[in-house]
């Protein structure tokens, strides 16, 4: 009897997990549309950001390091920067497409569109050096480092999923 009750209790262990995965069905379709370019997501912020009244400004590539990143600056009005910034990003996802997704830390918001992901953190916004001030990032899937080793050939694409 006592070597039925360790066996017996293994087996209901087991039968429990004999099924984790539960089947969802067919993965959504990939998008076919070409990915839009870099002119044409910075564009996307920065009109959804002059509609709520922000102006900002686009780093220059030579500042950046890698390449399919952007980075916008802009400066609103203290008392109200945290609202056009969310009223915009709202924007984007109403007028151009763009989709909410998860954001890396709870104070960010982050969309996507096609190959592109633009984050910004809303702390920053209320209590950075400068209230008021903000940085938005935008990357796309294939950004690496423009410092590269002249001897190393470049990577090849990366191949569709």
């Amino acid at each position: 009897m006592r070597g039925l009750l360790p066996v017996t209790a293994a087996g209901l262990a087991l039968s429990a997990c004999a099924h984790p995965f539960q089947d969802l069905g067919p993965l959504p379709p990939r998008p076919t549309a070409p990915a839009p370019s870099a002119e044409r997501v910075v564009a996307d912020l920065t009109s959804a950001l002059a509609a709520e009244g922000v102006a900002v400004r686009r780093r220059s590539a030579e500042e950046i390091s890698t390449t399919c990143t952007e980075h916008l600056f802009g400066r609103a009005d203290p008392a109200t920067a945290e609202s056009d910034v969310k009223a915009a990003f709202a924007r984007v996802r109403s007028d151009d497409g763009w989709r909410r997704v998860r954001p890396v830390s709870g104070s960010a918001l982050t969309h996507r569109k096609g190959n592109w992901t633009v984050t910004t953190d809303l702390r920053a916004v209320r209590t950075g050096v400068q209230p008021g001030s903000f940085a938005v990032t935008l990357m796309c899937d294939a950004f690496e480092s423009k410092r590269r080793d002249e001897t190393r050939a470049p990577s090849a694409p990366h191949p569709p999923r």
